[in-house]
């Protein structure tokens, strides 16, 4: 299970989702929301109200080189 919109560039994903699909975990629903930045099939998981990023969060900021990408 993962992005949708890069299942051709990723090996072995057997279901992509997208924000339109939405997911269950656990018999939960899970909101999929697509969050390009570093990669351009990035996505967001939030279950009941938590965020689960898949990214690194910076509390001190980012380097010069990242926050040029991720501003494009």
């Amino acid at each position: 299970m993962g992005p949708g919109k890069d299942a051709a560039r990723i090996p072995g994903l057997d279901v992509g989702v997208d924000e339109a699909s939405g997911w269950q975990f656990d018999g939960r629903k899970v909101q999929v929301l697509e969050v390009p930045a570093h990669t351009r099939g990035a996505i967001t998981f939030v279950i009941d109200g938590n965020a689960f990023t898949g990214d690194t969060l910076f509390a001190l900021g980012l380097r010069a080189g990242c926050s040029r990408a991720i501003r494009k």
